[in-house]
């Protein structure tokens, strides 16, 4: 058993094999000192890095790369750093007193940990830990790392407004959600050049995703309600985005589960009496106002109002400083310059400024003893939008969607920018509370959270742009095959590698694909999906009758800029409705014969590239990225993922400013609540430094399908062969 040292005296702690803790405290407090220590003795460049991105100061270390400007351009416009000392002290006090508690542990152990060689070699400072930088990066991994999905979405119609797209093609992107949208009032819409996706793709989206099952009591062999969760993140880096660890407390209590390197709270987890995981829900707290601007001000109704003025001065390495100017009023920041006339976007995120909330509700989740505490607890997190998928001792099930969107004009979808002159206010009210998404003990005795949004009768008011519904349909399909399940034959569902978005098109396209040799095996493969050849084949075949559909709009090189960040991911679900002959008045059987006509040479050419599907990557070292001999272990050897886009093992390959990156599930954990076991796995152990405690291992138990059981060394493995 290992020490280190508390504010109280030794705290006792011992590593798996891994690396990740498990903590022996006498106190709540006590252990998220503990844990803040850890987080800084294994992670501190990691944290860092995160840090520096949250204040949008990447540059100010990495130089003007394009993926540092665009992280920081998107910190800065959304403000993710400003009012942080107040919302520190919105929070209520049991809250702040652990803020400090992690801060006070963090800093203990960076001065033990040292300044990282990475950091000395780049000139850039190691993070100094305070309640208000925990803020930052809560922000960043919630807003940039989630929210910033529904930013781009609806950018890009922006953009597509701005450039003259006709009608048909917003509703060939949003379908219904394109009611209202009038294109003539907006015909003036400038986007500035440093937000546009169709010129340099400047303002971007990182393509995460996530997965989240339960099923009751009444459904489960052993009794107790059985939990799967599993955040899909950016992969292929050491050491992971996440780190596991376990927390006893006295009088048996225990958190125990997955935390972000940076943040004192769980993400997700258990206690004794309750568990929960989240995927991001969608829910559309992202609008866009066309503000009418001239000499720094706005209109409204009949009346110019000022705008607030704000100006960064922006640190490059290597470079003159840059002063960026940002103007805000009460909807939100614009998007360009306020002092030349003209007609510019104006981005709101409801429930930014109301980040205290979730840092209050974490520290409650302790007192909640089953899922509805747990419900009422979720409800206070007004900032981002989660689904939570809930469980409890006694071996009830829920979920509830988090976050909160605004109250709109009539008329007005949200999915598409609206003309803000004519409202004489900016500050909208909330959709009502009694709206809120919420499922609690379903008859079915199971729940299924894949990025739909939700469930109730709520959810398409509150989801404007869900994610495709093939990994939702598969894993509810799974579940339901089974009358009962055991935590093996749940656990073994998240590895399931059926591409359902193969099943519903490929039937349709059977009779429409052009003659050719390859033809008939990829109709076959709807049923068998024995040939993984195949998926290859379909997924390019699918991006690039999109892209065709799409040309039929615009000019080819804007149709195939949606390939930058996976963005034909983020309207998917009407583009496929349209692919699958679903409205007839977009899109008829022979134009979608003529589309395949023309997609399919087009994708045979990129299948024998073997592009995209499968993924196959290496691990690699966060700092080094692949540039060190091979024997020096600092990377895996090359893996290939299981998955594709859309099914339960998700993976998808990304372009982000010239950058590839891969993303998939990060971590699974399963937990059984008539036990007071989780288990985990997580590709990369808790380390970031090569020699350090399980450097780089777990791939291979995280591709395998073996879990390990967090804070009980004695337990044998979770295998997926259990199913």
């Amino acid at each position: 058993m290992e020490q280190l040292p508390g504010p109280a005296g030794p705290i006792e702690f011992q590593r798996d094999r891994q690396g990740y803790p498990s903590i022996r405290a006498k106190s709540l407090l006590e252990g998220t000192f503990a844990l803040g220590y850890l987080h800084a003795l294994d992670r501190l460049t990691q944290v860092t890095f995160t840090a520096l991105a949250a204040r949008g100061e990447l540059m100010s270390v990495l130089g003007d790369v394009p993926l540092a400007r665009l992280i920081d351009r998107s910190a800065r416009v959304l403000g993710l750093s400003q009012d942080v000392s107040s919302q520190v002290a919105a929070c209520d006090s049991d809250s702040r007193a652990l803020l400090t508690a992690y801060s006070e542990g963090f800093n203990r152990g960076a001065e033990v940990r040292g300044r990282p060689l990475a950091l000395r070699m780049l000139g850039a400072d190691s993070f100094v830990a305070s309640p208000e930088g925990i803020f930052s990066i809560f922000r960043f991994i919630t807003y940039f790392g989630l929210t910033s999905m529904q930013v781009s979405s609806e950018l890009i119609v922006a953009e597509l407004v701005a450039r003259g797209a006709p009608t048909r093609v917003f509703e060939r992107l949003l379908g219904q959600s394109a009611l209202g949208l009038d294109l003539e009032s907006l015909r003036n819409l400038q986007i500035p050049a440093e937000y546009s996706f169709f010129q340099e793709a400047r303002f971007g989206s990182k393509q995460a995703g996530s997965n989240a099952f339960c099923v009751s009591a009444e459904r489960s062999s052993s009794g107790g309600a059985l939990l799967v969760g599993e955040f899909h993140m950016e992969v292929g880096r050491f050491p992971p985005l996440l780190y596991a660890a376990h927390l006893s407390l006295p009088d048996d209590e225990y958190l125990a589960g997955i935390t972000i390197p940076g943040i004192a709270w769980f993400a997700a987890g258990r206690t004794r009496q309750v568990g929960w995981s989240y995927t991001f829900a969608h829910a559309d707290n992202v609008d866009f106002l066309v503000e009418r601007v001239e000499g720094g001000k706005y209109l409204a109704g009949s009346e110019w109002k000022a705008f607030r003025r704000r100006e960064e001065v922006v640190s490059i390495r290597n470079k003159p400083s840059e002063t960026w100017v940002f103007f805000e009023n009460d909807y939100g920041t614009l998007l360009g310059d306020a002092e030349a006339p003209g007609e510019r976007p104006c981005v709101r995120v409801s429930g930014l400024g109301e980040t205290h909330r979730a840092f209050s509700a974490a520290r409650r989740v302790l007192d909640c003893q089953n899922v509805e505490d747990l419900i009422e607890v979720q409800r206070e997190v007004r900032s981002v939008s989660l689904e939570g998928i809930l469980v409890d001792r006694a071996g009830a099930i829920a979920s509830v969607v988090t976050g909160q969107i605004d109250q709109r004009p009539a008329g007005w979808t949200g999915a598409y920018p609206r003309r803000g002159w004519d409202l004489s206010e900016r500050v909208p009210g909330l959709l009502g509370e009694n709206l809120r998404p919420i499922a609690v003990s379903p008859a079915s005795g199971q729940l299924v959270s894949a990025n739909q949004g939700g469930h109730g009768p709520y959810r398409a008011l509150w989801c404007t742009f869900p994610e495709p519904p093939y990994r939702f349909e598969r894993i509810s399909e799974l579940i339901s095959a089974r009358e009962k399940h055991d935590l093996g034959s749940l656990f073994a569902i998240s590895y399931d590698v059926f591409d359902a978005s193969a099943r519903r098109l490929l039937p349709i396209w059977a009779k429409l694909l052009p003659e050719h040799p390859l033809s008939k095996k990829l109709v076959a493969f709807a049923s068998d999906q024995t040939d993984k050849q195949m998926l290859a084949l379909f997924h390019t075949l699918h991006a690039e009758t999109c892209f065709a559909m799409l040309e039929q709009d615009l000019s080819t090189e804007m149709a195939r800029r949606f390939h930058e960040w996976s963005a034909l991911a983020l309207y998917q679900v009407q583009l496929d409705s349209v692919l699958a002959l679903e409205q007839p008045t977009l899109l008829d059987e022979a134009g979608l014969r003529a589309l395949l006509e023309l997609a399919f040479p087009r994708a045979i050419e990129r299948y024998r590239k073997q592009e995209q599907v499968p993924v196959r990557l290496r691990f690699k070292h966060m700092i080094t990225q692949g540039r060190t001999p091979s024997f020096l272990g600092f990377d895996s050897r090359t893996i290939e993922l299981p998955g594709s886009p859309v099914t339960a093992f998700q993976c998808r390959l990304s372009p982000i400013s010239g950058q590839d990156l891969v993303y998939a599930p990060a971590f699974h954990l399963a937990c059984d609540m008539s036990t007071d076991i989780v288990y985990y796995n997580l590709p990369g152990g808790a380390s970031e430094s090569r020699f350090g405690p399980g450097y780089g291992l777990g791939v291979e138990e995280w591709l395998a399908g073996s879990a390990r059981a967090l804070g009980d060394f004695t337990q044998p493995p979770l295998e997926i062969s259990k199913r």
